[in-house]
């Protein structure tokens, strides 16, 4: 995303979704939407993401370039979910970002995530997504949390590249504790 994008009220964002193909469109359909998506929206990107996935071993139904066409809408999805959440204006390591509500059924733990994020932190929600996607078969599987646990993981991880982006654009940062009157 380009400053002059990044500017635009969140309102105001328009995103297109690929064409699908016919197979996938009698049964996904995707939206075009205007400023932030909701959680149906949301879902539905994610539901046809894994649609795709699950025919990249048949030739006749898989197109090479929808998964990196999806990932781009994905993308935008989420940046829209994040600017609503945490405002650009907002320093980077001023964010609390809590995770969703895990479903008891589901054997993992997440805890919110103040500021930028430490290494296990991140290796915590990559862990979750995993042990959910492991369970995409199953009648265990919540595609819903499943959306917003992709959410929680890009929310953490962009927030972690904003503040390395603020650092490195206006210099170290001085913790509030080390400045002196």
């Amino acid at each position: 995303m380009n400053r002059a994008a990044s500017n635009v009220p969140v309102g105001n964002m328009t995103c297109t979704p690929p064409p699908l193909p016919n197979h996938l469109a009698r049964i996904h359909t995707l939206e075009v939407f205007i400023g932030v998506p909701t959680d149906g929206q949301v879902k539905a990107i994610h539901d046809t993401i894994r649609a795709v996935n699950s025919v990249s071993n048949v030739p006749t139904l898989y197109d090479s370039e929808l998964p990196n066409q999806l990932a781009q809408y994905l993308f935008t999805i989420q940046m829209a979910v994040y600017r609503n959440a945490y405002p650009l204006n907002t320093l980077p390591g001023e964010n609390t970002y809590t995770p969703p509500s895990v479903p008891s059924h589901i054997p993992i733990s997440l805890e919110p995530v103040v500021g930028v994020s430490s290494d296990e932190e991140l290796e915590s929600a990559h862990g979750a997504a995993r042990t959910l996607e492991n369970l995409a078969n199953s009648p265990f599987f919540d595609s819903a949390f499943s959306a917003k646990l992709s959410q929680h993981l890009f929310n953490i991880q962009f927030g972690c590249k904003s503040r390395k982006f603020y650092s490195e654009t206006t210099g170290p940062s001085t913790p509030s504790s080390d400045i002196r009157e």
